[in-house]
């Protein structure tokens, strides 16, 4: 099968020997998607965007990899990312894969619908809920698009259970559930025995409302008076020296402990994880939760929020991690208190997440479920939602929380 892969794509991660490309929008899971679909023997065509190009530009990489890269610049969103969308639409068409996969509901997904080719979009966030924590023209922008292209794609894949639940009954018919996944790179054995009161790390590219950088920041400052020697490791572009993340906690005396390292790369960030004595999850919605699966799978149990979208299905409800009231900072250090003052509830709950995760979201599993998918819509196989594990009372009020992504917005 000749495969589209439509998002951001991280080129450095593709399994190939060239590695010097122009800079492009990045993400590692579609890399990664990538590389488990040539494994298996399929032609995958890359299609992502560049600022460093003046033309739309296509690289033979390897037999079975060619990269595509459509036009970017800073001013997309003003311009409704006509410009992305345009040039990635003439790169599908020229190319012609069998079906396209495009990521998130925005330029790549408009690209592929209209291209005309037999296509299937991947919804990553609840574009309504950022809009509602962070209203501003960009996000307004953002929400129109996401309208546009879940209305307008012939089939939708959710991201996780709670994407899946926020879908009005017309997109959910045109849905199916195939998880996020960590990549094998990731099977490796967890730490044994992680020191006590070392560091907790959170993994955050934004500093706003949604994320909660602050509650997280003053839930730290509580557990600094109980524990001198803890510390905290904030990581992502908004986090670094004289951040915005930073600034707040020099204005609001937060600094104590706290070290804001900045953008990392992805392997960087993998590291300083796997050491960190837990995971500070406070973002108030979430669409999957990537960065706590990662962390789960490399022995670090997250504390996140019970309200948080698919954090407590992440979670396992507190069965893989503490979930917690994350608006309240007490709570918040509550919950690493218990990690940190019960060693045989700590190593329990990192070995229960592990297990949790390696049964429901190893790349093996899901990269078979996409292609199955991939497979279905080519041969008309018009069934939509297979997977995942819907609970029809959605418990803590999910479905009346976030509204449908393609009605209520």
């Amino acid at each position: 099968m000749k495969i589209g892969i439509a998002g951001p794509i991280d080129l450095q991660l593709l399994n190939i020997k060239e590695k010097s490309f122009p800079r492009t929008y990045a993400y590692p899971l579609t890399s990664y998607l990538i590389n488990g679909l040539m494994e298996r023997g399929h032609e995958v065509v890359a299609f992502t965007v560049s600022g460093d190009i003046d033309k739309p530009t296509t690289i033979k990489a390897s037999n079975q990899l060619t990269i595509c890269l459509g036009l970017s610049d800073h001013h997309a969103g003003r311009r409704f990312f006509k410009r992305e969308i345009e040039s990635l639409r003439q790169l599908m068409q020229q190319e012609e894969p069998d079906i396209i996969h495009a990521h998130w509901t925005y330029e790549f997904a408009l690209a592929a619908i209209k291209s005309g080719l037999p296509h299937v979009v991947t919804i990553h966030d609840n574009a309504f809920m950022i809009m509602k924590h962070n209203f501003d023209p960009y996000r307004l922008i953002r929400w129109i698009i996401n309208f546009q292209a879940i209305e307008r794609a012939d089939r939708l894949i959710a991201n996780s259970d709670y994407i899946y639940s926020t879908l009005s009954g017309k997109s959910k018919s045109k849905a199916r559930v195939i998880y996020n996944f960590y990549p094998n790179a990731l099977i490796r054995p967890a730490a044994a025995n992680k020191p006590a009161e070392k560091y907790l790390v959170t993994v955050s590219h934004d500093f706003n409302r949604t994320k909660n950088i602050d509650t997280a920041l003053r839930a730290f400052a509580l557990l600094r008076q109980r524990y001198p020697n803890l510390e905290y490791r904030l990581i992502g572009a908004n986090m670094k020296t004289l951040g915005s993340a930073h600034r707040y906690a020099i204005k609001n005396n937060l600094t104590d402990g706290v070290h804001f390292m900045g953008l990392k790369s992805y392997d960087e960030t993998l590291e300083i994880v796997s050491g960190a004595f837990a995971m500070l999850h406070p973002s108030r919605e979430e669409s999957f939760g990537m960065s706590v699966l990662e962390g789960i799978m490399l022995g670090t149990p997250a504390v996140g929020g019970i309200n948080s979208g698919n954090i407590p299905y992440l979670l396992n409800w507190g069965e893989a991690g503490v979930v917690c009231d994350i608006e309240n900072p007490e709570e918040i250090a509550k919950g690493v208190i218990k990690l940190i003052e019960d060693e045989s509830y700590y190593h329990e709950l990192r070995k229960s997440a592990r297990e949790m995760a390696i049964r429901k979201y190893s790349e093996t599993r899901i990269i078979n479920e996409h292609i199955n998918y991939y497979n279905d819509i080519l041969s008309g196989n018009k069934n939509g939602y297979t997977q995942g594990e819907i609970v029809p009372s959605l418990k803590w009020g999910l479905a009346g929380s976030g509204g449908s992504t393609a009605t209520a917005f």
